[in-house]
């Protein structure tokens, strides 16, 4: 930030015949040191046990942390309440957030342990969508959910374009869905995923 201000300086003779005036420009200067941070009030989202039924209308089964799943059967008890992420801005500046997948290639990665290593299915896919938490926390979430990995690609998504630092404003819920295709490989799968925050 820079504020400017003229500083005028008058210069008056004895002599009316000459009377001068002398202008000069002065400059005040600002430097705003903001901090950026971000911290998870809710790191863990879990789905349980289950597996895909096969005798269901699509070619994999849709889990989504907001509740909603198809053509899933839980053999555990599936969450009664949304199980989500929450994003908090700890800083006190406006950040800019991006999502990624730390710990898989692709969505093939993480269902069938190798990179595109379904081979029965094209159908893997992670994806992701934000909220406002808190009303007015970010301008600029996701539209619906977007995509994080598919079979074959992993990328970085930006989830929130302004994310606000004031107590009543701070925070996003981050919602996953997952579909899993019908030749997962059996076992305990554990994704990772990294909230990266820039000074907006």
């Amino acid at each position: 930030l820079q504020i400017l201000s003229t500083i005028y300086v008058y210069t008056q003779f004895t002599s009316e015949e000459y009377v001068g005036r002398v202008t000069e420009s002065g400059t005040v200067s600002l430097t705003f040191a903001g901090t950026a941070g971000i911290s998870l009030g809710d790191d863990i989202i879990s789905f349980g046990s289950g597996y895909y039924n096969g005798s269901c209308f699509l070619p994999y089964a849709q889990l989504n942390s907001n509740l909603s799943r198809n053509c899933w059967v839980n053999i555990t008890t599936f969450p009664s309440l949304e199980d989500v992420h929450t994003l908090i801005n700890t800083g006190n500046v406006l950040v800019n957030i991006t999502a990624s997948l730390t710990n898989t290639t692709d969505a093939e990665m993480f269902f069938c342990n190798a990179a595109q290593g379904c081979n029965a299915s094209l159908d893997s896919e992670i994806l992701i969508q934000t909220l406002n938490n808190e009303n007015g926390s970010c301008s600029g979430l996701t539209t619906g959910f977007e995509t994080l990995a598919t079979n074959s690609s992993n990328v970085s998504v930006g989830i929130c374009d302004s994310f606000d630092y004031q107590d009543t404003n701070d925070s996003i819920s981050i919602y996953l869905e997952l579909h899993v295709p019908r030749d997962a490989r059996i076992g305990n799968k554990t994704l990772y995923l990294n909230y990266e925050a820039v000074a907006a």
